[in-house]
């Protein structure tokens, strides 16, 4: 769970510091803003081809490697001379995550019946939104007393923490019948229509809570004239109800249905993001608004992974990897799309343009996610 709250620490750092980071860098916002695609692009592009390493090589060894990779970018990136060596770091720490992270959701998937890997799931999950309880407020003092590189440096100290304790985990063997090809995982994912409407649910819906997220510092910048470690605290309670979320959603996954799960999730989300712009200057509206949104994330993610994780068991890794790939694609094309439509009109524009990119991912949902697992023979 620490590496998880390491990585979220990562996924959300740029938001509360990026007013800071724009001012000493020297950028625009939308620049310091493309930090986020910087980590999230090398992630979704890679995703594919290091999904199957742990499917081969057993799931330890691999997010033991993708752990020590994330660390040392991130102390890269505190010690980083130029803005351009800053994005260089965000992409090494992508392909680290890239690498950890669906072994561990592989992991899990191999250890839990699907009746009940929405809440195993969600044990995992919960560290993510916890980075932002902890992790965000501690992140902007560190940009506080030491400026934005601090911010980094204390990233890199969590995940090798992390990683020491991973060492100590018992290291499994591949299962039979996982060791196949690279290639062959991918032509078998590929030779599945379910699993690949489904991963464009993940897509849709990430590219959406990406971009509006990595905006949310500024909002409350310029609407409420906040610090960077005011913001950090807002964050925090951000990630306090996504931590709810995130319980909640294992909890009642089983009673709810975990396709009925995820639309609620997407639908909160989407209302939410929509209600943003109609705040005001009200901050206690600003902040129900943004637990709903935090709530509805992260009440439907358990389920969505659960639904994966089973849609094609003989290559669990595989397609953990490319889920996630899809993720991170989302997140790499949100902040960048999210940034064009800010500069061209306002915060206004962008919630309205969140809510129309939720509702599709809700209308994607509703077509094609099953709870059902669709295997299909692998091609040899």
């Amino acid at each position: 769970m620490l590496g998880f709250f390491a990585l979220g620490v990562n996924v959300y750092i740029v938001s509360p510091i990026l007013p800071q980071m724009s001012r000493e860098l020297q950028r625009t916002v939308a620049e310091v803003g493309l930090l986020v695609s910087a980590y999230s692009l090398p992630y979704a592009l890679l995703g594919p081809f290091f999904g199957p390493m742990s499917d081969r090589l057993g799931r330890k060894l691999v997010f033991v490697g993708g752990l020590a990779l994330f660390t040392l970018a991130n102390l890269a990136c505190a010690a980083a001379p130029s803005f351009e060596w800053l994005a260089i770091g965000r992409g090494m720490a992508g392909i680290g995550a890239a690498i950890f992270t669906p072994a561990v959701y592989a992991y899990v998937g191999d250890r839990f019946a699907y009746a009940e890997r929405a809440r195993a799931m969600s044990v995992i999950l919960a560290a993510v939104p916890a980075a932002t309880i902890l992790g965000l407020p501690l992140g902007g003092l560190a940009a506080d007393w030491f400026g934005w590189r601090g911010a980094f440096a204390f990233i890199g100290v969590v995940a090798l923490v992390a990683l020491l304790a991973l060492y100590f985990i018992p290291r499994d063997t591949p299962q039979a019948g996982q060791a196949g090809s690279y290639l062959a995982s991918l032509r078998t994912l590929l030779a599945n229509p379910v699993l690949l409407s489904a991963l464009a649910v993940t897509f849709t819906w990430f590219m959406a809570s990406s971009g509006i997220f990595t905006f949310l510092g500024e909002f409350f910048a310029q609407s409420f004239g906040m610090s960077t470690k005011q913001i950090a605290l807002v964050l925090g309670a951000y990630g306090l109800m996504g931590v709810v979320g995130t319980r909640l959603g294992g909890r009642f996954s089983d009673s709810l249905g975990k396709k009925r799960s995820v639309m609620l999730g997407i639908t909160a989300f989407g209302l939410a993001a929509l209600s943003l712009q109609a705040v005001g200057q009200s901050m206690p509206l600003a902040l129900v608004v943004l637990s709903v949104w935090a709530i509805g994330i992260w009440f439907g993610l358990p389920s969505q992974q659960a639904i994966l994780s089973e849609l094609m068991p003989s290559a669990r890794g595989t397609v953990m990897g490319v889920n996630n790939s899809m993720l991170y694609l989302g997140s790499a094309v949100g902040p960048a799309v999210a940034g064009q439509v800010y500069i061209g009109g306002s915060f206004g524009a962008l919630s309205l343009y969140t809510g129309a990119v939720a509702a599709i991912a809700l209308g994607l949902a509703a077509l094609v996610l099953r709870d059902e697992s669709h295997e299909v023979v692998p091609i040899s």
